[in-house]
């Protein structure tokens, strides 16, 4: 099933490096469906639910424009964490057909690959798209793992309301909160990281602790990191609370979470957001957390991207959240 409604990427990760010394992420990236992968990279390159929320078109060319980035960046040895990925099973599945014309149609195909991968236990590493997506995605990573956690790290609570047929990439958790089967995920294993100023209405954190849902906010976060704390610590806590006796937990990361000198090719530009080593240091948490099964980058857009600078961070982020699954592995 999972074959049917996946073509391959337009860009391949290839190796072109001339050094024989030097091993590349692309070295290790398979470009075949291998249902035996530790990840399997797959991109969503839909983007209808940003333009019903009435931003910026552009997201469905991210996945392969990440792809592009990750062709001319990265060794498989980080140096910060003295950790090398070489020996990592990872397989880039290619893109989701989509239907731009039946975006329920589109949704259903998601859901379905997202549910096999799991049943595979591979861990989906998914390129955006409109954070949308991440609907049918987690529907589908919930019919696997029935009660789950999440993390959102993003600007925005993206609890709006739904008001006709359109589903926008503004209400992607409130309807993973309450329009999926047996709900899944409960409000007090679901943590919102790094909204920020005057972004989000008054309505809709109240709806959110009315959930139990918890949120930290960048000046929070900053605040205490001022003092004792650090940003790892706010992602160890955040992972605590969604894996609290469930089975599994899933990561979103927004690119609009990052500041806008840093990440200008997106949605919503942000000019108080996570800084790049903020914001790594967080993909990094991520895959490093036993809990974490799913992770998705979502909201890139190359169309306002200034010298690919948004699409590189998302490699950056990858091959951190990579770094962190490997210790994740060696760990154990």
């Amino acid at each position: 099933m999972l074959e049917e409604f996946l073509e391959p990427p337009k860009i391949t990760v290839e190796n072109k490096s001339t050094d024989p010394n030097e091993i590349r992420l692309s070295d290790i990236i398979s470009s075949e469906i291998n249902k035996n992968a530790d990840i399997g990279i797959v991109g969503i390159p839909f983007d209808l639910g940003v333009e019903f929320s009435k931003g910026r078109a552009g997201a469905r060319k991210a996945p392969d424009k990440i792809r592009e980035e990750l062709h001319k960046y990265g060794t498989t040895f980080n140096v910060d964490y003295l950790t090398d990925i070489s020996d990592l099973k990872i397989s880039d599945f290619g893109n989701i057909i989509v239907n731009n014309n039946d975006p329920d149609e589109t949704y259903n195909r998601i859901k379905n690959v997202i549910k096999e991968m799991a049943d595979c236990n591979i861990i989906p590493l998914v390129l955006g798209g409109g954070h949308d997506i991440t609907f049918p995605c987690i529907e589908g990573f919930s019919k696997h793992f029935k009660k789950i956690g999440g993390v959102n790290v993003d600007v925005h609570f993206d609890v709006r309301e739904q008001i006709g047929k359109n589903v926008s990439s503004g209400m992607v958790f409130r309807k993973i909160l309450e329009d999926i089967d047996d709900h899944p995920l409960q409000g007090e294993n679901f943590v919102e990281i790094g909204a920020d100023g005057n972004v989000n209405a008054r309505k809709y954190w109240e709806y959110l602790k009315r959930k139990n849902v918890t949120i930290y906010p960048v000046k929070f976060i900053r605040d205490s990191i001022k003092g004792t704390e650090h940003i790892e610590h706010f992602m160890s806590n955040a992972f605590k609370i969604a894996g609290n006796e469930t089975n599994a937990v899933f990561a979103s990361l927004d690119i609009d979470s990052v500041n806008s000198e840093a990440a200008p090719g997106c949605s919503f530009t942000n000019p108080n957001g996570f800084t790049t080593d903020e914001i790594s240091r967080i993909a990094h948490a991520i895959g490093f957390n036993d809990r974490v099964r799913y992770f998705d980058i979502v909201e890139a857009n190359p169309d306002f991207d200034v010298d690919d600078r948004t699409t590189r961070l998302c490699a950056r982020l990858i091959c951190c959240f990579l770094t962190g699954y490997k210790q994740r592995i060696e760990k154990k």
